[in-house]
């Protein structure tokens, strides 16, 4: 075999590099605990105005795996969420209602599912002031709506692993940027 010629030899180190950089193994075969607490990001926004029950939603960790010091699953997987309930703000200041949940994260061919999802974030009631200006002037309450529900995209939370996964070795996420 001769040697490449310089810009071929540039070009696979090159080559190889960006792809070191696309893509990070997981530990592969690496089993992670259920109730493992993992951090997770909302990735787009959803307001008690817009959403619906069972609506999905996309997700991503926002912080790595890390058990017994060691990484590993680093941060970048999506998943999806879920909207429970969804209720618009209505008259005599009633705020809307927003219940959703983290399902799970997918690491390629694994999932991983989520429970005891937890953040906080609340809508702004007005049902104080609605009673207020109700009682100066009569009916005059039916007309303060109250406040929506918004969870901006870029809210974090956090979620437990709801079983025992083990990584496949496929599982491979994008690197840190």
């Amino acid at each position: 075999m001769g040697r490449l010629p310089a810009v071929a030899m540039a070009c696979c180190v090159a080559c190889a590099d960006m792809a070191a950089t696309k893509a990070e193994p997981a530990a592969n075969g690496a089993a992670i605990p259920a109730n493992t607490i993992v951090e997770i990001e909302i990735t787009q926004p959803l307001t008690s105005h817009t959403s619906h029950p069972d609506d999905l939603f996309p997700i991503r960790l926002a912080a790595p795996i890390v058990l017994d010091g060691d990484t590993v699953v680093a941060a970048g997987l999506a998943g999806q969420g879920q909207v429970i309930h969804a209720a618009r703000a209505g008259g005599l200041g009633k705020a809307g209602e927003l219940v959703i949940t983290a399902r799970y994260l997918l690491c390629g061919s694994t999932r991983l599912p989520l429970r005891s999802f937890h953040f906080d974030a609340a809508g702004t009631s007005r049902a104080g002031a609605a009673l207020a200006v109700s009682a100066v002037v009569p009916l005059s309450g039916l007309l303060l709506k109250g406040g929506e529900v918004v969870v901006p995209a870029g809210t974090r939370a956090t979620a437990k692993l709801a079983e025992s996964v083990t990584l496949a070795p496929d599982c491979t996420v994008p690197a840190a940027s």
